[in-house]
């Protein structure tokens, strides 16, 4: 069992995102045996407890991306503001 790769840009997301952690304790946060199983059955995201997702790419986390909620309503924002100018 290949242990998870975390990258820098992952550490920097999740201390964006997440928490403004020292990033020791970020790449702690991101290395869980509920990661190291999803990666090892090829999952492609791990749901954090907070919403956020985990971008897992061969025994890599290589982003933490927003919750779904928040990225949903980006996007219908975006989608309102074109048929405004339409």
């Amino acid at each position: 069992m290949p242990c998870v790769e975390i990258t820098q840009h992952a550490v920097e997301r999740y201390r964006e995102h997440i928490a403004d952690i020292d990033p020791a304790s970020a790449r702690a946060a991101m290395t869980t045996p509920a990661v190291k199983r999803a990666a090892d059955i090829g999952a492609s995201f791990v749901k954090l407890g907070t919403g956020h997702r985990l971008v897992v790419k061969q025994h890599r986390v290589v982003t933490v991306l927003m919750p779904i909620k928040n990225r949903r309503r980006e996007t219908l924002r975006g989608d309102q503001a074109k048929g405004d100018q339409e």
